[in-house]
């Protein structure tokens, strides 16, 4: 028994924790990889983007170009903003493979220096909103890499990718290149076919709408939004910015969750690994309960260790002399201190243990 009460009881649950989070990462990747080779289309969406760049430079409607989705016989629209049109133009006339095996690579290769630029313990390379992305030739890891490496240079060019890429800048409150993003959109946004995007926004947002089967965010559900404005609240300005894109963007899809791997934990990761209707949302507001949880818990603790302070405030505050009992130094004392800070102490370690317990690892350090 005096073994068991010997063991670190909290290391213990977090390796334990963190092998539930690995094993979850690593199944789900490979059935997305299984799926993607087996079913669906990989790089489906370079692809598509870049068949978008084409009918754009050749007089056509960018957003009533889609893709068969695999086996699936769905067509999948383009729905992105018309800035992302610019960084397809070089692929606008290559050949379908060539445009999916080149942004399945890139993508790859973002999602590694990614993880390598967090200092994340490898395993975070199959986090499976990541892993999807890559599959599907998605420009957020390109995108995410954007806004990280290299001290964030690139990182103006980033919005013109995904346009929530600017919660990012506003989370680092980084105003000087979102001066600069906006400088390039009106620089280009001349060229740009707004006026068919705008035309087309009616169309575009009942093929988002179709298209995501698991929106994980929040959006358009009042029942659910107040409960993820109170998580992101409680997981502070930086890390609320960087979740708000899976948590709170309109038809959020699964791999919108790459937006906020700088922001994660074990747990945040995990909640955000699932995949159905406001999972997203839902996390962060367990999350952010689970941090109201453990400052209420201290609060307690303070009040209890206070009052039980107080109580004994009869007992003489402060050190006294008490006669020596040893030989030699004869006449000196001894100081004792008579506070009851020890029993004050003692309530605080007694309570705080098990809330400790709370803590499940959303306190990572943000690093961009």
């Amino acid at each position: 028994m005096s073994g068991l009460r010997s063991w670190d009881w909290r290391a213990v649950a977090k390796r334990i924790g963190t092998a539930i989070v690995i094993a979850w990462f690593l199944c789900s990747s490979l059935r997305l990889i299984f799926l993607g080779f087996t079913y669906l289309l990989p790089g489906g969406d370079a692809v598509l983007y870049a068949k978008a760049a084409s009918a754009w430079l050749t007089g056509g409607d960018p957003w009533h170009q889609g893709v068969l989705w695999g086996s699936y016989n769905k067509i999948i629209y383009f729905g992105a903003p018309p800035t992302t049109l610019v960084a397809y133009i070089p692929f606008a006339f290559m050949p379908a493979s060539v445009v999916a095996a080149f942004w399945m690579i890139a993508d790859a290769c973002s999602v590694v220096l990614i993880v390598r630029h967090l200092r994340y313990p490898l395993w975070w390379c199959f986090f499976p909103p990541a892993v999807e992305a890559t599959m599907m030739g998605n420009p957020d890891p390109v995108m995410l890499a954007l806004l990280l490496i290299g001290g964030g240079r690139l990182a103006a060019f980033a919005p013109l990718l995904k346009p929530y890429a600017v919660a990012a800048l506003i989370a680092e409150r980084r105003w000087r290149t979102i001066a600069v993003t906006a400088t390039l959109g009106c620089a280009v946004a001349a060229f740009l076919p707004w006026g068919t995007f705008l035309k087309d926004a009616t169309f575009i947002r009942d093929a988002l709408v179709a298209q995501n089967y698991a929106d994980i965010s929040a959006f358009g559900r009042p029942y659910l939004l107040p409960f993820a404005l109170f998580g992101l609240c409680m997981l502070g300005w930086r890390r609320a910015w960087w979740l708000a894109t899976p948590v709170l963007w309109p038809a959020s899809q699964y791999h919108y969750a790459v937006m906020a791997m700088p922001a994660l934990s074990p747990l945040l990761g995990l909640g955000l690994a699932l995949q159905f209707q406001g999972s997203a949302a839902m996390t962060v507001f367990l999350v952010g309960y689970l941090i109201w949880a453990r400052k209420a818990a201290h609060f307690v603790v303070e009040r209890m260790a206070a009052r039980t302070a107080g109580s004994r405030s009869d007992v003489p505050h402060g050190p006294v002399l008490a006669p020596s009992t040893g030989s030699g130094n004869h006449g000196a004392g001894t100081m004792v201190s008579t506070t009851t800070g020890g029993q004050s102490d003692g309530l605080r370690r007694r309570v705080r243990g098990p809330v400790s317990m709370l803590r499940i690892g959303w306190r990572a350090r943000i690093r961009t």
